[in-house]
C-alpha cells in the first residue's frame, strides 16, 4: 500500500466523520494544513 496517512473512525460514526472532514477541508483552504505538515513532516501527504 505504500506510505500514506490513515485515521481510524467508527464506520457507524457519520456525524464524526462529516465533522472531520469539514476541518480538514477549512485547514487546507485557509494554508494552516502545509504549515504543519512542513513544520512536523518530512513528506508531502497529499
Amino acid at each position: 500500500l505504500g506510505e500514506g496517512v490513515g485515521i481510524g473512525l467508527r464506520k457507524g460514526d457519520g456525524a464524526l466523520r462529516a465533522a472531520f472532514e469539514r476541518a480538514l477541508a477549512a485547514l487546507i483552504a485557509d494554508g494552516r494544513y502545509d504549515r504543519i505538515r512542513a513544520k512536523y513532516i518530512p513528506f508531502d501527504t497529499k
